[in-house]
């Protein structure tokens, strides 16, 4: 305080107290490379979740295909950082990310027919999405299928750009560093990024809304403006930015999904999912003398269930139906703790006030693997995700679920007379028949199908839109009683081609078969055509200036290889533990937990880090992990202990590797710019899993392995040849 006051004396004399002490703590900030870097590593990772949750709620495209997003930003990550030397465009960032939340709210608040969310709804129909396996024509003028190219363009530029200045600012201050403190600022960079995690974790944990998210880091941006001006900017910019973001009135952001309740009668609501219809709360006091609607249907089949399971309960349905049936005990498993808590303040039967209600937020997968009760009844109930995917893959939070390996684990959990009902809404035939085959292999024998609710859907094409039903048992009496009501009521169809099954290692139930979508495929060639086009852009005044090509080969490969081999790690890990958003998260920080400790290894004993140890360990961890499947682990004593050491032991090894190479990079900017862009390419090769399913990005990781193995000390661009290829085109 002397020191800063001896400094600036008539700003002391004439300023204010509390002006004073906040012109110190900014200054403090901006002016020390420690502060500076680990607050700016926790914005990026901060911002970027909260792009990834707020675009895939409010913009339906980005829901759908939410890697739009991660290789967006590693693409504005790795471009960022290889012009860490160029003029910065911190500002811009922060504008951008401003005017974007802003503008993205306002669309969809006053529902703009040419605003991002209608234009891209229009827009995902007409492309195919992968919600239901549905390929319809949308309804919406060519001007509105324009907007949506245009508002999903203009987004994923958007992110890049912010991205971009974000990595500009962590490349200088890592370069201030030195070669010497060069693995200390890396360090730091990854610590901020954790905390950049952690925080959006409590954010998540308190279901506080985009309000809560991008106002913040505004404002913590606030010391690393320079000027009075800028930073008044700022202020100036935060209170607007709030109005623009106030939610709609009922609006509640759970950690999945945005919810908002909609009343339409006395006691009757309705929740609506990412601005889409999702659930109905209904009263079951009054019995319904057919009892074949989907939530009596499994009591009137089994109407002396005493013990009931609900696999997503959701808003209390299922429960009010069993609790009307006279079931004794119920166990409702729900993932979202906000769905849970409207059902226990809107419903009109209160199912969850009842004290034979036992309430479980967890994921269901995880609670059938680590459950020892056995219930007369398991109700699986309409437990579609709608638009809530992983936040970190291309796998639905659903997907798990519906697999033949899930459906064993609950056929465990039923009593000598039980029963497991499935019910389903599909819009293919084939997404039935697939359930109906994983089903058979789970059980030994074809359930019960009942097909009911066929209706026509779209303007200028027809198809079926079924509510499914299955029931599996191997009572004689139950399967009777369930044959007796299919030929009554419901609709008899012929049989179908049955598709390949879903299993954990392709569990991908709404992709027809083993192949990549080609919605996907072409999404993933444009995509790759326009960083082509954005990383020449950025790299071509250097090379016209002589300069060497600046990717670097090994820290490429490192970077698409960590990505599989995390994509693959963290789903299994996930799958082991449950797929809620804490454990996710607390995975991911996990990896950069790992990350950070193999930088300590190396600086701490850099001798005994040998590279091409490490490069051996990492290949037998990765030949281990391909060679012993989840569900051999699982049968082991000490399980869990052992799945986590053998998926987080081949991260560590990748981080030794890198951390030594790093250390000793001769341009360490092009060093981990080539990282981020690697994990772009990893980013489309992910895509695979499609095709060979998720184990296959073990064999991919283990070949980019090999391919980015150089001895430290010894540097050299991507590929010789590339370069070549490029020298020659410039010739011509």
């Amino acid at each position: 305080l002397v020191r800063h006051l001896g400094a600036s004396p008539p700003r002391a004399r004439d300023a204010l107290p509390g002006e004073l002490l906040a012109s110190i703590i900014l200054d403090h900030v901006t002016h020390t490379p420690h502060y500076r870097l680990t607050l700016v590593s926790a914005l990026a990772l901060f911002i970027e979740l909260a792009l990834i949750r707020y675009l895939g709620s409010e913009v339906r495209i980005f829901a759908y295909y939410k890697n739009l997003v991660l290789i967006a930003c590693f693409l504005g990550f790795g471009v960022g950082f290889l012009r860490a030397a160029a003029p910065a465009r911190w500002s811009l960032s922060v504008l951008v990310m401003t005017l974007m939340a802003a503008v993205v709210n306002f669309g969809n608040r006053f529902a703009w027919t040419l605003g991002p969310s209608a234009a891209t709804d229009a827009l995902s129909n007409y492309a195919g999405t992968l919600t239901m396996g549905e390929q319809t024509v949308a309804s919406g003028s060519d001007a509105v299928l324009l907007a949506g190219f245009a508002w999903a363009l203009g987004l994923f530029l958007a992110c890049l750009v912010v991205m971009y200045g974000f990595a500009q600012r962590i490349g200088l201050d890592i370069e201030a560093f030195g070669v010497s403190r060069r693995l200390e600022a890396y360090s730091l960079n990854v610590l901020g990024s954790l905390l950049g995690i952690l925080t959006f974790s409590v954010v998540s944990w308190l279901a506080l809304g985009p309000l809560f998210w991008f106002v913040p880091a505004l404002l913590c941006s606030l010391p690393l403006f320079s000027g009075r001006r800028a930073r008044v900017g700022v202020l100036l910019a935060s209170p607007l930015l709030s109005l623009a973001l106030v939610d709609a009135p009922r609006t509640i952001w759970s950690p999945y999904q945005r919810l908002q309740s909609v009343q339409s009668g006395p006691s009757h609501w309705g929740i609506g999912v990412n601005g889409t219809g999702y659930m109905t709360l209904e009263s079951f006091a009054k019995p319904v003398p057919a009892g074949l609607d989907r939530w009596r249907l499994p009591h009137t089949i089994h109407p002396n269930a005493q013990s009931v399971l609900v696999i997503g309960a959701g808003g209390g349905n299922d429960v009010s139906a069993a609790l009307h049936a006279g079931a004794k005990r119920v166990v409702a498993v729900e993932i979202d703790p906000e769905i849970l808590a409207l059902g226990r303040k809107l419903h009109p039967d209160s199912p969850y006030a009842d004290p034979r209600v036992q309430v479980v937020i967890d994921d269901a997968r995880h609670y059938g693997e680590t459950s020892r009760e056995q219930f007369d009844l398991i109700v699986f109930s309409h437990l579609d995700s709608h638009t809530a995917l992983s936040g970190f893959t291309n796998v639905r939070l659903d997907n798990y679920i519906y697999t033949v390996e899930s459906f064993r684990t609950f056929q465990r959990l039923l009593g000598p007379r039980g029963a497991l009902y499935v019910s389903f809404f599909s819009t293919r035939r084939w997404v039935a028949d697939r359930l109906l085959e994983n089903l058979r292999l789970a059980f030994g024998e074809a359930p019960v199908a009942l097909y009911a609710d066929a209706t026509q859907i779209g303007a200028s094409r027809t198809g079926f839109v079924l509510n499914a039903h299955f029931l599996a048992s191997a009572n004689p009496e139950l399967r009777a009683t369930a044959q007796r009501l299919s030929s009554k009521y419901f609709l008899q169809l012929e049989a179908a081609e049955v598709p390949p099954t879903s299993s954990d290692d392709w569990p991908y139930l709404f992709v027809r078969d083993h192949h990549v979508p080609t919605p996907m495929l072409i999404l993933a060639v444009m995509l790759a055509l326009v960083s082509v086009l954005f990383i020449g852009f950025h790299v071509r005044g250097e090379l016209r200036a002589g300069g060497s090509w600046p990717i670097d080969r090994q820290f490429f490969f490192l970077g698409a290889a960590f990505l599989l081999l995390e994509v693959h790690n963290v789903g299994r890990l996930a799958r082991v533990f449950g797929t809620t958003w804490s454990v996710n998260a607390w995975v991911i920080a996990a990896v950069l937990g790992v990350v950070l400790l193999a930088n300590w290894l190396v600086q701490r004993w850099p001798g005994l880090c040998d590279v091409r140890a490490a490069y051996a360990a990492l290949l037998a961890c990765l030949i281990t992990s391909i060679a012993l499947p989840v569900e051999t682990i699982l049968a082991w004593p000490l399980a869990h202990a052992l799945i986590t050491a053998l998926y987080t032991s081949p991260l560590l090894f990748a981080g030794i590797i890198f951390a030594q190479s790093f250390r000793s990079v001769r341009h360490p900017m092009r060093a981990l710019g080539s990282n981020l862009l690697g994990s772009l390419v990893g980013g489309f090769l992910e895509l695979a899993s499609f095709a060979w399913g998720l184990s296959a990005l073990l064999y991919l990781a283990a070949l980019l392995y090999l391919l980015s193995f150089r001895p430290v000390g010894k540097q050299s661009g991507l590929v010789g040849a590339g370069r070549g290829v490029f020298e020659v085109l410039r010739s011509e």
